[in-house]
C-alpha cells in the first residue's frame, strides 16, 4: 500500500541523529525544575493544543521600524522570551539576544508583520531548543488562524514532510501586538530532523511562481539556495531533463516519486490554488545525499517539501475550492503561469505519474478512509475553535463572526471533499428513532424557488461532477455548526408535499438554512400546513444562523404541505428541513 510505504517518512532513518536541545548555550535559561523532552525539546514549541506567550523585547525605535515599515526587512537585535509551560510574566526560557525582522510577501503589513526570530544571527552557533529560526505568521489570510496548522497536520499525518505549527501570543515592548501561528523553518535543522543529513543542496522558487520541474536551461534564474549547501544548478536541469525523458527507472533512483505523488494529492483535496502541483509555487527541494550511490556529485534523491498553506480550504470559495482537481490541479487556479514566458503551468511530473499511476481516486479515498478521517479533524478543528476564540477577539486583524464563519465553511468543504471522494457520508450521523419514518420515505415532491429539491444532501450547479452517488447530489446538510445527515433541501421559495404514513402522529426535526460559503441571506421562515390549517411556523433564518427546533408537531397520516418563505433574497435561501421525520 502506497501510504504504508511512507507512513514513515516524517521520522527521522534508523541511525540517524536528532538535534540536541538548545539549553547548553549559556543565553538560554530554563526555569529550575522543568526538565525538556531530551529527544526533541523543540515538540513543546509547536504543540497545536495551547496557546503560549512570546515576548520580545528591544528599544521602540526597533520595533517601529519592525513594524511600521516591514516590507524594509531590516534585521534587528531583540531580546526573545518564551512562556510556553509556565504562567505569568517572567518565569520563561530566555535568550537574551536575537536578530528579529518581518518577512514574508503578501502578509507584509503594519501593525501586525510576520515576524522571524533567527538565534543564530547575533550569537554564532546559537539555538534554542534545538532551533535557529522561528516563523510568526500573522494570518492576514486567513480569518480562522487555523489553515496553517490544518494543512500541516493533513500533510504530516498523510507521511509528507511540513512544518511543525503552534500559536502564540505576541507581545512587543510589554504590548500584545496579537496571535500568531508559530510555525517551523525549513532549514537545515528541519532537514536534519526529517532526512537525517543536510548535506544536499535545498532550493526555493526565487518569487517566480510557475515553473516547477518543467525543463531549465537557466535554473537560477527561477530557484536560489536556501542553505549552506551551493552549487551551479545543473542538478536541476539533470533532474528536469529526467522527468521530460528519463525511464521509469531513471526517474525513480533520483526522484522520491510517492513523496511529490502523495504532497500533491493532499494539496489538492486541501483545495490549494497555490501549491508545486497547482500553480508551481510554495514547495522547497531537496537533494538529499543520503541514498546517494555517489555522493560527491549532488546528484541523490530529491523530496519536495510544501510550505505556505493560507489559500487552503475554500479561499477562492467553496465553489472553486471544491473544482481543484487532484489530476489537473492546474486548470483551476488562476495563477497558472509562467511569468516569464506566459506560458500555463503545467505539473509535468504529475502528468507524467498518471499516465503509469492511473486515477488519483484509490489514493485520495485510502487517504480520507485511512490516516485523514473526517470524525477525527472535525473534532480537532472544534478544539481549535475554543483554544482560539478569546486570543482572535483580541487581535487586531481578528473577528469573532469572521472566525467561526470561516470554521464553518472549512468543516463544510472538508465533509464535501471527503464525502464526494468515498461516497458516502463521512460525518458522524445524529441517533433518531428507530421506529422513525425519514422525510425520503414519506414521497417528497413540488416545487423550490432554485435548482430542485434534494433528499439527505443538496443540489449544486456542476454538482454531477464532484458528488458521485446516483443522483448527482452531495452529503449531508450543514447549518450553522451541526451537521445532519438526512433531511429535505428545498430552497426559498418552496411547496413540497409528503405523506405521512398510517400510524405516525407526530413530525419532528429541525429547519435552517444550508451552508454555502456565503452569507448573504435576507432571511427565509418554514411552515407546516396540513388541510388547509397551519400546524407549525418558524422565526425567520439567515445564513449561519442556528437551526430551529420544530419540537414535536402533532400530524395525522395523509398530504401535507412543507412551505419556505423568502425575504426577497431569493438566489441565498438555501432553506432546508432537517433530520425531517415522521414518529408514531
Amino acid at each position: 500500500m502506497l501510504l504504508s510505504l511512507l507512513v514513515t517518512a516524517c521520522t527521522p532513518p534508523p541511525g540517524s541523529t536528532v538535534p540536541s536541545a538548545a539549553g547548553a548555550v549559556d543565553s538560554v535559561e530554563l526555569v529550575p525544575g522543568v526538565t525538556a523532552d531530551p529527544s526533541d525539546p523543540s515538540d513543546a514549541v509547536f504543540d497545536d493544543t495551547r496557546v503560549v506567550d512570546i515576548r520580545l523585547s528591544m528599544t521602540d525605535e526597533v520595533w517601529d521600524d519592525v513594524s511600521e515599515n516591514p516590507w524594509e526587512e531590516r534585521w534587528h537585535e531583540a531580546r526573545f522570551e518564551w512562556n510556553g509551560e509556565w504562567d505569568g510574566e517572567g518565569d520563561g526560557e530566555v535568550v537574551e539576544s536575537v536578530g528579529l525582522r518581518a518577512f514574508g510577501y503578501g502578509s507584509l503589513i503594519a501593525g501586525k508583520p510576520p515576524l522571524k526570530i533567527d538565534f543564530n544571527r547575533e550569537v554564532e552557533g546559537q539555538r534554542w531548543r534545538g532551533l535557529e529560526v522561528l516563523k510568526l505568521r500573522n494570518s492576514t489570510y486567513d480569518p480562522s488562524f487555523i489553515r496553517d496548522a490544518l494543512a500541516t497536520r493533513l500533510l504530516l499525518q498523510a507521511g509528507v514532510p511540513a512544518s511543525r505549527t503552534g500559536w502564540a501570543r505576541v507581545w512587543a515592548n510589554g504590548e500584545l501586538v496579537g496571535l500568531y501561528t508559530v510555525m517551523e523553518s525549513i532549514d537545515d535543522r528541519f532537514l536534519e530532523r526529517h532526512f537525517g543529513n543536510d548535506d544536499g543542496p535545498m532550493y526555493t522558487i526565487n518569487d517566480i511562481r510557475g515553473h516547477g520541474l518543467m525543463p531549465l536551461t537557466d535554473p537560477l534564474t527561477y530557484f536560489e539556495y536556501e542553505t549552506e549547501v551551493t552549487g551551479d544548478g545543473s542538478d536541476l536541469v539533470d533532474l528536469t531533463r529526467i522527468v521530460a525523458e528519463g525511464s521509469d527507472e531513471e526517474l525513480a533512483a533520483v526522484l522520491d516519486v510517492d513523496g511529490f505523488w502523495l504532497e500533491s494529492i493532499v494539496r489538492s483535496i486541501s483545495g490549494s490554488p497555490d501549491s508545486f502541483s497547482a500553480d508551481g509555487n510554495n514547495f522547497y527541494l531537496y537533494n538529499d545525499p543520503a541514498e546517494d550511490a555517489d555522493p560527491t556529485d549532488l546528484h541523490g534523491t530529491w523530496r519536495i517539501i510544501p510550505w505556505d498553506y493560507n489559500l487552503d480550504f475554500s479561499w477562492l470559495g467553496l465553489h472553486d475550492a471544491l473544482l481543484v482537481d487532484p489530476a489537473r490541479p492546474w486548470a483551476t487556479t488562476p495563477f497558472a503561469q509562467d511569468p516569464y514566458t506566459g506560458e500555463p503551468y503545467v505539473d509535468v511530473l504529475l502528468e507524467r505519474q498518471l499516465a503509469t499511476r492511473g486515477s488519483v481516486d484509490d489514493t485520495v479515498a485510502e487517504l480520507v478512509t485511512g490516516p485523514l478521517p473526517y470524525p477525527e479533524l472535525a473534532e480537532t478543528i472544534e478544539l481549535w475553535r475554543g483554544l482560539l476564540a478569546a486570543d482572535v477577539a483580541n487581535d487586531p486583524l481578528g473577528d469573532a463572526a469572521s472566525f467561526d464563519r470561516t470554521l464553518d465553511d472549512t468543516l463544510l468543504y472538508l465533509h464535501m471533499r471527503w464525502s464526494n471522494a468515498v461516497g458516502w457520508d463521512v460525518a458522524e450521523c445524529a441517533a433518531l428513532e428507530d421506529d422513525a419514518v425519514l422525510v425520503r420515505e414519506m414521497a417528497p415532491s413540488g416545487s423550490v424557488g432554485w435548482a430542485t429539491p434534494t433528499l439527505d444532501g443538496w443540489w449544486w450547479q456542476g454538482a454531477p461532477q464532484r458528488c458521485i452517488n446516483s443522483d448527482g447530489d452531495c452529503f449531508g446538510l450543514r447549518v450553522s455548526e451541526t451537521h445532519y445527515c438526512t433531511g429535505l433541501y428545498a430552497h426559498a421559495p418552496s411547496d413540497m408535499t409528503i405523506t405521512v404514513p398510517e400510524g405516525m402522529t407526530t413530525l419532528r426535526g429541525a429547519v435552517g438554512l444550508q451552508l454555502f460559503g456565503q452569507d448573504c441571506s435576507t432571511g427565509a421562515s418554514f411552515s407546516v400546513v396540513q388541510d388547509g390549517q397551519v400546524l407549525w411556523e418558524s422565526g425567520v433564518l439567515t445564513s449561519y444562523a442556528d437551526a430551529e427546533v420544530m419540537g414535536d408537531v402533532p400530524v395525522s397520516p395523509g398530504e401535507l404541505s412543507l412551505l419556505t418563505h423568502d425575504l426577497g433574497n431569493l438566489s441565498c435561501d438555501t432553506t432546508s428541513w432537517l433530520d425531517l421525520r415522521a414518529v408514531p
